[in-house]
């Protein structure tokens, strides 16, 4: 009931424009309480990945952002596209990994449903990490 209880926060925050550097820390606890490899649990560290991210908490980040990685399949293809990205902004941003970034960022692919920042910021971090700051 907690991890339904703080999804909802989650959804609601976003909702309302706040920043998920704001997130109360028990929600995140809560979120990940339950490890049942399902899309529940990639879509919480999904958002532990992003809180953790915009608190600075680097390798926190990675953590959450490797197990969502891990039940990418159980998720549909709008948040796939979504954790590609992210992963492709996280290997050239915090790993100096261009050909990862950009394998993430093929991997991605298009998707209209996903929050328009993402690919641009993804596809900058990409262009970034191969050098390629004129495009």
């Amino acid at each position: 009931m907690r991890r339904s209880i703080a999804m909802v926060l989650f959804h609601s925050s976003i909702i309302e424009g706040k920043g998920c550097k704001l997130w109360n820390p028990k929600w995140i606890e809560d979120s990940l309480a339950i490890q049942d490899n399902s899309s529940t649990e990639a879509f919480a560290n999904f958002f532990a990945y992003d809180w953790a991210l915009d608190r600075k908490e680097i390798a926190r980040a990675e953590t959450h952002l490797n197990r969502g990685l891990e039940l990418v399949e159980k998720l549909d293809p709008a948040m796939t596209t979504s954790l590609y990205w992210s992963q492709a902004y996280f290997l050239a941003i915090h790993k100096y990994d261009a050909v990862g970034a950009r394998a993430a960022f093929s991997k991605a692919g298009s998707n209209s449903l996903a929050l328009a920042f993402y690919p641009l910021r993804s596809e900058a971090a990409v262009l970034f990490a191969e050098g390629r700051f004129e495009e």
